[in-house]
């Protein structure tokens, strides 16, 4: 028996997940659409997704004006840059406004379906609700000021939590302290048995932004040093491959 789904989104924003394994199903680490099922929509973002292949979706996805990492067919579409604002901790993405304090307007701004009713909430950093044709990505309704204090990403509690995404595997393990980190971090590599390892950090988008080290490996605890100096403040993955393993960790870099 073969289940099949056709769900339909709209203004959502779809990023910061994250699918890394040698499987063939690490993909769409945004949106997958399994055989037989398909996604529509408009007004979505769908980027900055991180996944061994096709990052942001993969399968039959009817998108229109939406915003995707890869091409994607449809009226609308576009591959720019959301030009996002992260918030640190909760991870949400907001859109780089002029008016909001940014030094440049997000392209997905008033981007949207020309003809969809406007929706209540904003998608800029200032929470200013969303006027003229209706922005790409979620329209958020509550200010973060409102949920934490931003100062708390500090915190003890905060560094377990990120620690405990840390991938377990049998073979491998990976760590780094401090998290958050700035400017730079150490990378603690665990091997139970020697070979071939690359150890390298990917940003949001999966682009790879330094090689820690690409070579043999004895078994035993190896520590790498990785500096963010000439880095934005964001998150990064560290990924460790070996022997047809790969362990993921997630590390936050504020300025």
């Amino acid at each position: 028996m073969t289940l099949t789904c056709t769900p339909t989104l709209n203004n959502n924003t779809i990023s910061l997940n994250h699918s890394v394994s040698t499987s063939y199903s690490a993909q769409g680490a945004g949106i997958y659409a399994y055989s037989g099922s398909s996604c529509a929509g408009k007004n979505n973002i769908i980027y900055s997704n991180v996944a061994t292949s096709n990052a942001d979706f993969w399968g039959v996805i009817n998108m229109q004006y939406s915003c995707t990492g890869s091409f994607l067919s449809g009226v609308g579409n576009t591959q720019s840059n959301p030009l996002f604002i992260n918030v640190p901790l909760e991870g949400y993405c907001l859109l780089s406004h002029i008016a909001a304090g940014q030094t440049s307007n997000s392209p997905l701004i008033d981007a949207g379906d020309p003809v969809t009713p406007m929706l209540d909430g904003s998608t800029r950093s200032d929470f200013v609700q969303d006027t003229g044709v209706i922005d790409m990505g979620y329209h958020w309704t509550t200010s973060f000021s409102n949920w934490f204090d931003i100062a708390s990403i500090f915190d003890e509690e905060f560094i377990t939590a990120v620690e405990d995404l840390v991938p377990v595997s049998s073979d491998i393990a990976v760590s780094n302290y401090p998290n958050p980190f700035n400017p730079a971090t150490t990378v603690n590599l665990t091997m139970n048995q020697p070979g071939e390892m690359e150890l390298v950090v990917i940003d949001v988008t999966g682009r790879i932004v330094s090689v820690l080290y690409n070579g043999y490996l004895q078994s035993g605890v190896h520590q790498f040093e990785f500096s963010g100096q000439n880095l934005s403040t964001g998150i990064y993955f560290y990924q460790a491959k070996s022997g047809g393993n790969i362990v993921t960790g997630k590390a936050l870099l504020i300025k």
